[in-house]
């Protein structure tokens, strides 16, 4: 057994974690998973940086390695590196691995999970993929600042998390219900009281008591006034303890991510085709046979298909980013919006406010602030750059904007690459009713069913 404690890190003057203990066991596959921006990646780092002080032999495959570009297939190249450096590890080694299944088509993802399980050393791998979630030996979950632990795979973290979750809402609802019969207690308490001193008072004005009853009588009431406040004040103050424990072992969700349903425009709808359409690549056509299709408004398409089948290529073509080498589109889409499968900012310098005008134009600080919190992302800094988002809140960023703008068609690729599970089934949510024809690629099948899909494209028969 490994274990490597005192882990830490802060960024932007946040502390993401302080003193996590992690323990491996050679063999064990663990992964790692939370909200987005919660610092799984920066814990990965962390272990790496320890591993290095204990000079212990170890592999880090970081969230951004082997980012795509639109011209090369970046899940074949991801797929053959990684499953050649893992094979080439010695045994007992820390293998810290942040989003491996992205990009990865099903062949090449069945190709690293057998390289995973044959490795005899001590596995962490961050993700969201409930197909990697669901090969684990135990789940760990990061969350503001605590690492919880989880036996078993995904469906048993999933039970565990809904279980916890529902025994803190039953034991915060039980404070809120002692906290309401407590003011209701005072309340009562200080009209007794009051009703006491207006029948002492009428009793001394109508029985001329002496002065030292009157004072005797006043005295007592004060103090049974204090005692009340005070057993009340008391009471409060053990039911905020109470809550106060309880906030720190809440089962937290991540920020919500709220997406506007994208508009489609105002003038008639358009019917777009697409005939006989194919491309060069390599000085030879992508597709044995070319591509037709015809869509409008209700379209809600699939593109699936191997790495290096042509999908991003096919979204390129509709967004109107590349023209065809063979057929024609006729009636092109007039305002499409493309969501990459590129989480890099070209400019990693750029604040997120100046990222913010360039897709929207003039916007002022207040919609910035609004934007910002539709995306997941309160109270962070609309100064702070690209480079210190995580893959996860980047592709939040994005979606939201995406979903603000006017649109007659909307391309995804990837979209649920780094997105944590309470977005995607916000986005998931959104374009089950969206009233603008989309088009999404993916490899997460249980996704592509899960939104709606009303037509396949499959590649792979092209």
């Amino acid at each position: 057994m490994i274990s490597i404690a005192n882990l830490s890190v802060a960024y932007g003057g946040r502390q993401l974690f302080n003193n996590l203990t992690i323990t491996f066991q050679p063999g064990q596959l663990s992964c790692l998973t939370g909200p987005n921006g919660a610092g799984k990646s920066s814990l990965l780092a962390a272990l790496a940086a320890a591993c290095v002080d204990q000079k212990r032999d170890h592999f880090l495959l970081s969230q951004h390695a082997a980012e795509p570009s639109p011209v090369s297939t970046p899940g074949l190249e991801r797929a053959r590196k990684l499953i050649v450096t893992l094979r080439g590890l010695p045994q007992h080694s820390v293998v810290l691995l942040d989003e491996p299944s992205n990009h990865l088509d099903r062949k090449s993802f069945d190709r690293f999970c057998t390289a995973v399980c044959s490795l005899h050393a001590c596995l962490l791998i961050v993700t969201h993929d409930r197909r990697l979630l669901r090969l684990a030996d135990r789940i760990l979950h990061l969350e503001d600042g605590r690492l919880y632990e989880y036996g078993g795979n995904f469906e048993l973290y999933q039970e565990q998390r809904t279980n916890e979750g529902a025994a803190r809402e039953r034991e915060w609802n039980g404070l809120q219900r002692r906290t309401r019969v407590a003011e209701q207690q005072l309340h009562l308490g200080r009209e007794r009281q009051q009703k006491r001193r207006r029948k002492a008072q009428r009793a001394n004005r109508t029985q001329r008591n002496p002065a030292a009853l009157i004072n005797y009588q006043r005295n007592r009431a004060d103090r049974t006034d204090a005692r009340i406040e005070n057993k009340h004040r008391q009471r409060m103050e053990n039911l905020g303890s109470a809550k106060n424990i309880l906030r720190t072992k809440q089962i937290g969700m991540g920020s919500k991510l709220r997406l506007a349903r994208p508009a489609p425009p105002r003038r008639p709808a358009r019917q777009f085709a697409m005939n006989a359409v194919n491309v060069q690549h390599d000085g030879r056509l992508l597709w044995r046979r070319p591509v037709s299709l015809v869509w409008g408004r209700e379209k809600r398409l699939a593109i699936t298909g191997a790495n290096g089948s042509g999908k991003t290529t096919m979204l390129l073509l509709l967004a109107g980013k590349r023209p065809p080498d063979q057929g024609r589109i006729y009636s092109a889409p007039q305002a499409p919006v493309l969501i990459t499968q590129n989480r890099r900012p070209t400019d990693p310098c750029l604040s997120l406010q100046s990222h913010i005008q360039n897709r929207l134009g003039a916007v002022d600080g207040r919609r910035t602030g609004k934007i910002l919190h539709d995306a997941g992302l309160p109270g962070v800094d609309p100064q702070t750059s690209l480079s210190a988002c995580s893959g996860g809140e980047l592709i939040r960023l994005e979606l939201t904007l995406a979903f603000q703008t006017t649109t007659d068609l909307l391309l995804l690729d990837e979209p649920t690459n780094d997105m944590d599970a309470r977005s995607r089934c916000e986005l998931i949510e959104v374009l089950q009713v969206s009233s603008v024809p989309w088009v999404c690629v993916s490899h997460d099948e249980e996704f592509l069913h899960e939104i709606g899909v009303n037509e396949w494209l499959h590649l792979d028969d092209h």
